[in-house]
């Protein structure tokens, strides 16, 4: 099926947008859902009722779906700014159902595929359907929630199953299919670990706010491990490429309210193995560069060249991430594994200098404006420009404490900006 989300249009708001990329990933998850209801052997017509309940909520997904994409583009087409909240606001209700309810699904389908097999491998029927039951308990719930479209009892749900529904994909699922002996083969073919939608959650969960780098053309290669199977032998390697908009839609949609982080992480447990991006250079942001013109200070009326030519940036390897990213992954020590986050805590916990102070996404977007702002008013001291500006702009990475105090270093022919401890202007 071909779910029409691009149009011919007027171009979209950038709102408007982040929920068409997050419908279409959703959508494409929900086709994956119905080819794997087509693997589940039902030859002792045991599964009629299952295939038939699975259906239904397929059926449900792809109209609420639609849906979702309609109110969108009124939302979009509305000049009342009450009337398009209100629409989006639906939207959203929406998107977040179908977010919850594709994984949770995708996960019933799982086991209902490995109980046929293990029906045919003459295990007593009792069993499979004793573990069908138990599945059912604990993701019942769950789906339900999503298909009230009720945002708080989402939000509950998701948040009072999730550790049952980890376990069950990364603990109970594998050593059923290991007791069952049905191989490696049939389970890399038979079961599908983690929907399009799941690896684009696991992609920014483990990332964060990647931003859209290169353009629309390209995408980022994750490579996520186990996707090709779970049982036998070393996990198999699958090499997914998910476009920057994707990520970036998704980013902004949580930004927003879209979509809460609860229900985003329901049911992405260990076993949705954490992915790695194939080039990590790609998430080091490079310092911009350009000239700029100072109308007063020191360098009035000289063409001042900036940027930053030490390898990745020394003050922009986290600034795809916004400043409460960065502050609360120094809050967090219990989050999904991140090489580069990693290294910047670990900078910031050693008070490492040489790694240097890290500037946010917000000051990295705003990085000619503050050049050009520390060579018209910035303080002279030890040869450096300082100015406090009107907002938080990066980590000083002595203090590991936000900061609106920066220094300006190297112009004029290679000026680039740091941020700098509170008290330096003091």
């Amino acid at each position: 099926m071909v779910w029409a989300h691009a149009s011919k249009a007027a171009p979209l708001s950038t709102e408007a947008q982040s929920f068409i990329d997050l419908l279409a990933v959703v959508s494409q998850a929900t086709e994956d859902v119905a080819l794997a209801v087509g693997r589940i052997d039902n030859r002792s017509r045991l599964f009629d009722a299952d295939i038939a309940r699975f259906r239904g909520y397929l059926a449900w997904m792809r109209t609420t779906n639609a849906g979702g994409v309609a109110l969108v583009g009124q939302a979009d087409r509305e000049r009342d700014p009450a009337a398009r909240k209100a629409k989006l606001e639906r939207a959203a209700v929406r998107l977040e159902a179908l977010v919850l309810a594709v994984r949770v699904l995708a996960l019933q389908v799982d086991f209902e595929i490995v109980a046929s097999a293990a029906e045919n491998a003459g295990q007593v029927s009792t069993q499979w359907q004793d573990q069908l039951h138990e599945v059912d308990r604990k993701t019942g719930p769950v789906l339900d929630a999503a298909e009230s479209m009720d945002r708080g009892r989402m939000e509950v749900m998701a948040r009072a199953h999730r550790i049952e529904m980890d376990q069950l994909r990364a603990e109970v699922l594998p050593r059923w299919l290991e007791r069952l002996h049905l191989g490696a083969e049939w389970s890399r073919k038979s079961i599908k670990v983690a929907d399009y939608a799941s690896m684009v959650v696991g992609a920014y969960e483990s990332y964060g706010a990647i931003r859209a780098m290169g353009g629309g053309g390209g995408g980022i290669t994750f490579t996520f491990p186990g996707i090709g199977g779970v049982a036998g032998g070393a996990a198999e390697m699958t090499a997914v490429t998910i476009r920057p908009e994707v990520l970036e839609a998704l980013r902004h949609l949580v930004q927003i309210g879209a979509i809460s982080n609860t229900v985003l992480s329901a049911g992405l447990g260990p076993s949705a193995a954490l992915p790695e991006l194939t080039n990590p250079g790609l998430l080091f942001r490079a310092t911009p560069t350009g000239t700029v013109r100072p109308t007063a200070g020191k360098f009035k009326g000289q063409k001042v060249t900036y940027g930053d030519d030490r390898g990745r940036g020394k003050h922009t390897k986290v600034a795809n991430y916004t400043l409460d990213e960065l502050k609360e992954a120094l809050r967090q020590p219990n989050r999904p594994k991140n090489k580069l986050l990693d290294e910047f805590i670990e900078a910031v916990r050693k008070r490492n200098t040489d790694y240097g102070s890290q500037l946010s996404k917000e000051a990295t977007d705003r990085y000619e404006q503050l050049v050009k702002q520390a060579l018209e008013s910035g303080i002279e001291k030890d040869g450096k420009l300082y100015v406090r500006d009107s907002i938080e702009l990066g980590i000083d990475v002595k203090t590991g404490k936000p900061t609106h105090v920066y220094g300006l270093v190297g112009a004029p022919d290679e000026a680039h900006i740091f941020p700098v401890q509170e008290d330096t202007l003091r």
